[in-house]
């Protein structure tokens, strides 16, 4: 499965703090599934880290630390997901310091 990211853009969501809950701040990057039977892609949002630097446009697929077993034992995506360079021109990201 291809995974295409098209622009290196962060979208930030910031929720303010409430009660006894501290604020919150979310960083997601948006990426497309492109199926085998070259129908249209499926855009998708990855959640970053803090301090993560976006994926670079280029095309990926998912790393298999990305998938999880639930209770179950019913394979599914995980919160984090994790993407690996396909293109060797594309380097993978890089944490911040």
């Amino acid at each position: 499965m291809k995974i295409q990211i098209l622009s290196d853009k962060v979208l930030t969501k910031s929720i303010p703090a409430r009660g006894e809950r501290a604020a919150m701040q979310f960083n997601e990057q948006v990426a497309a599934i492109l199926d085998n039977d070259g129908g249209f892609p499926k855009p998708f949002k990855i959640s970053l880290e803090a301090g993560e630097h976006p994926y670079r446009p280029g095309m990926y697929t998912f790393d298999p630390a990305s998938f999880v077993t639930d209770e179950y034992e019913r394979l599914k995506i995980g919160r984090g997901i994790k993407l690996i360079a396909i293109d060797e021109k594309v380097p993978p990201p890089v944490k911040a310091s």
